[in-house]
């Protein structure tokens, strides 16, 4: 294994830990209004692009597991934001009904 292959994989590893903590975070406060949708979307994108980059040139495996996971983690936070949004906004609403409505 050359020096450069283990640069790539020790940058993959590190990449792919960074959105760990951010999952985590979501699940245990199981809310993630701080999270911007636009902060997703271009993670996703950027992650996209860096899977197709891998792929079509050379098929280095950082170039293709960084992204892969990262990906993988970015769906789960997308999930984990609109079902905690949903929830948030379903309280809400129920918070605002006239008493009478309530049981």
């Amino acid at each position: 294994m050359d020096s450069w292959e283990i640069v790539g994989i020790t940058a993959s590893v590190l990449s792919s830990l960074t959105l760990i903590p951010e999952v985590r975070n979501a699940i245990i406060s199981k809310h993630m209004k701080d999270v911007a949708w636009g902060m997703l979307f271009l993670l996703f994108g950027a992650s996209c692009c860096w899977l197709t980059y891998g792929i079509m040139f050379g098929g280095h495996i950082p170039l293709i597991l960084a992204p892969s996971i990262n990906i993988t983690m970015e769906i789960t936070l997308m999930i984990l934001k609109r079902k905690y949004d949903r929830q948030q906004e379903l309280e809400l609403k129920n918070s605002l009904a006239p008493a009478e409505y309530e049981s």
